[in-house]
C-alpha cells in the first residue's frame, strides 16, 4: 500500500526557482508536493511522477493529516525511489520537475476573479521503431527535435546503466498514460528500480 510524506522542500528547492526563472503565469497557483512511497508502475513500467488538479477530497485528506494545510491547486507526486536514485543528478531532478509544471496552466479567471487551473499533455508521444523507421515522421517529432538541438545540451545522467538496454520499445519524451484523465497526467520510465521497503509516513 503507498503512503505519501510531505516534501516541502522540493518546491521551495525546484518549483520556486523553475515558477521564478520560466513560469510567472504560475505565479499565484499553489502546489502541493508529495513523495510517494512504495512500489509505482503503470503499463509496466516505473512511474516516476504525476500531477493532478487538487481535488476537494485530496484536501480534506491534507488537511486531516495536517491542521496547518493551506489549499493547494496541484498536487505533484513524485517516487521516492527514483527521486532518492536521482540523487547527485540535480540537473535531471529539475527537468523532472519542470516536466510536470509543463502539464500546470492558468485559464481565465472566473466570477470573482480567481485564476482558473488546468492540465495539458504531452507535445510528443510515439515509438522508437517509429521513429528509427520513419524518422521525424510528423510535425511534433520535428519540433521537439529542433528544439533538442536548439538547447545545446548533451544528455543528462539517468543514474542508471541499464536505462538504454531496457528501453527499447518505446520513445516517450516524458510521456505519461496514452489516454490521460484531464485531471491527472503521469511520467512512466523503463527505469528498473527495487523497492524500498521504508515506513509508511504521513500525507500532506
Amino acid at each position: 500500500m503507498a503512503s505519501y510524506l510531505n516534501a516541502s522542500e522540493i518546491y521551495e528547492n525546484y518549483i520556486v526557482p523553475l515558477i521564478n526563472d520560466h513560469r510567472q503565469d504560475l505565479a499565484e497557483a499553489r502546489f502541493s508536493v508529495l513523495l510517494r512511497e512504495g512500489a509505482w508502475n503503470s503499463r509496466q513500467k516505473t512511474t516516476w511522477s504525476q500531477t493532478e488538479l487538487t481535488s476537494t477530497k485530496t484536501q480534506i485528506l491534507m488537511l486531516a493529516a495536517n491542521p496547518n494545510h493551506e489549499p493547494s491547486n496541484f498536487t505533484i507526486s513524485i517516487n521516492e525511489e527514483v527521486w532518492r536514485t536521482l540523487e547527485g543528478s540535480d540537473k535531471t531532478r529539475m527537468a523532472l520537475i519542470d516536466h510536470e509544471l509543463s502539464h500546470c496552466q492558468k485559464g481565465e479567471e472566473d466570477t470573482d476573479g480567481n485564476p482558473k487551473y488546468y492540465l495539458i499533455g504531452h507535445d510528443v508521444e510515439d515509438f522508437f521503431e517509429i521513429v528509427r523507421r520513419h524518422g521525424a515522421w510528423n510535425k511534433s517529432i520535428e519540433n521537439i527535435l529542433s528544439a533538442y538541438k536548439l538547447s545545446g545540451q548533451q544528455s543528462l545522467d539517468f543514474a542508471d546503466p541499464a536505462r538504454d538496454a531496457d528501453s527499447e520499445n518505446e520513445i516517450e519524451v516524458f510521456a505519461d498514460d496514452l489516454t490521460p484523465s484531464e485531471d491527472s497526467h503521469d511520467y512512466d520510465s523503463d527505469i528498473p528500480l527495487l523497492s524500498t521497503g521504508v515506513p509508511l509516513g504521513a500525507a500532506q
